[in-house]
């Protein structure tokens, strides 16, 4: 009984050590991989499975962040918006899990972890900043920090501004930071802060990120976000009336909670209690039988570029004239069935995938044949139009000619289906025609 013990007991110290060391290894593979792959995004010549990866980064976090502003501004309630939030961020997982399966040795997932609260004011209509009869106005309290803010202002809309100082104030507690507004004596709005100014008869700035008209300048963000207390609006004292020095247009303010608001001015949207969806975290997996990768990213839209948020109006992203989409959607290719071989005089039918993961777009797919006589000629191609997520299944031919397999052992030609953004190429082996005196 003692001897027996004794072996049992070896054999179980024997089965948690290699428990063990399985466990390490699988965390040195993974501490590896993530080594591996820092290092290739520090280099100046990543690896093209590295720049593939980051190139899922940016269309993940691209897309989710338009799904949170148009959920914010689509829905009524927080519940609602962040339901459609997480049902977009699988939408968009399920569809770069079947382009990348289909005909690929990778796989791509994205997984929705969750969101945090936040709280916007917007004045979405032409209309005074402060309120009538008032000579300043608190917008929002003690946000834990802000990842939008714009104003937008036109000069024909601000007749009554003049030369007296209309201030929009951050306080940290005591310290301030503002942006001053004021009517030059040529008539155009200028913007002003510690940094530099800006002028120009229209305006639309972003305080978050230094945008004004779509440009970056030296006009940086100046309070630190972890120290405001409140967001106000101010403007010079001293008026009888209180009617001038009133900033006229509209203006959009995101706060990370405990922010509260108080819903100040008059425009259609400035309910004081607007809880929205201010960040999303969301895991992109990626696998291939090279690199493993797994990365949580933070989705905070208008946070660190301005230039794709809309400004204060809803986010319905650029469409042309005639409803079709813009050509920004990233048309991904999968050639999922295809002759590889045929007799000469017949016809080569391409099956083909079409997943859209950029925004509503319209692009021209093509087919190409390089070989013999062919010189990356297109043979046949076709307009598709794609919601933002949307995935299409066409067919693209190619009518062989006679004399297009008069290799003797057949003629082999490389063909191409390329989007915009994306191509998949294979190989189709034309054969010489068989039939009578042949």
């Amino acid at each position: 009984m003692f001897g027996k013990n004794n072996a049992d007991d070896r054999g179980q110290m024997l089965l948690i050590a290699a428990l063990i060391l399985a466990i390490t290894l699988v965390l040195l593979v993974t501490i590896l991989n993530a080594v591996l792959f820092a290092g290739n995004l520090s280099s100046d010549s990543p690896s093209p499975e590295v720049e593939g990866v980051e190139e899922y980064q940016h269309v993940a976090h691209s897309d989710a962040g338009k799904s949170i502003l148009s959920a914010n501004y689509d829905h009524d309630t927080y519940s609602d918006r962040e339901s459609a939030v997480e049902a977009d961020v699988e939408m968009m997982g399920d569809a770069m899990f079947e382009q990348t399966t289909a005909a690929r040795s990778q796989f791509v997932d994205l997984e929705y972890e969750g969101a945090t609260q936040g709280t916007m004011v917007r004045q979405d209509e032409t209309a005074e900043f402060i309120s009538e009869g008032e000579e300043n106005e608190t917008v929002m309290t003690n946000p834990e920090d802000i990842r939008q803010f714009q104003i937008v202002a036109d000069a024909d809309d601000n007749d009554g501004l003049g030369t007296d100082e209309f201030r929009i104030i951050i306080d940290e507690g005591g310290d301030e930071w503002e942006v001053t507004v004021t009517q030059t004596p040529a008539g155009e709005l200028e913007v002003e802060t510690d940094d530099g100014s800006f002028t120009a008869e229209e305006i639309e700035y972003d305080i978050t990120t230094g945008q004004i008209n779509g440009e970056y300048n030296e006009m940086e963000f100046g309070p630190d976000s972890e120290d405001i207390e409140e967001v106000k609006f101010e403007r010079d004292s001293g008026f009888v009336d209180l009617e001038d020095g009133n900033l006229v247009g509209e203006y959009v303010i995101v706060g990370k909670d405990p922010a509260s608001a108080t819903g100040a001015g008059s425009g259609t949207v400035k309910e004081g209690a607007n809880s929205v969806v201010y960040s999303a975290d969301i895991t992109l997996n990626y696998d291939s039988p090279s690199l493993s990768y797994e990365e949580t990213i933070t989705v905070e839209p208008c946070a660190t570029d301005a230039g794709s948020c809309p400004a204060v109006a809803h986010p319905a992203w650029p469409e042309t004239e005639d409803g079709e989409g813009d050509g920004e959607g990233d048309f991904q290719v999968t050639i999922t069935d295809y002759d590889d071989e045929v007799e000469e005089t017949e016809t080569v039918s391409f099956d083909i995938e079409l997943d859209n993961t950029g925004e509503k777009g319209s692009q021209e797919v093509t087919l190409t044949i390089d070989g013999s006589d062919y010189n990356n000629e297109v043979v046949d191609s076709e307009t598709i139009e794609l919601e933002s997520g949307e995935n299409k299944e066409i067919e693209l031919q190619w009518p062989t000619d006679e004399g297009d397999g008069s290799g003797g052992q057949g003629e082999e030609y490389t063909a191409t289906v390329e989007t915009e953004n994306d191509y998949e190429e294979v190989d189709v082996v034309v054969e010489q025609q068989t039939g009578p005196g042949n």
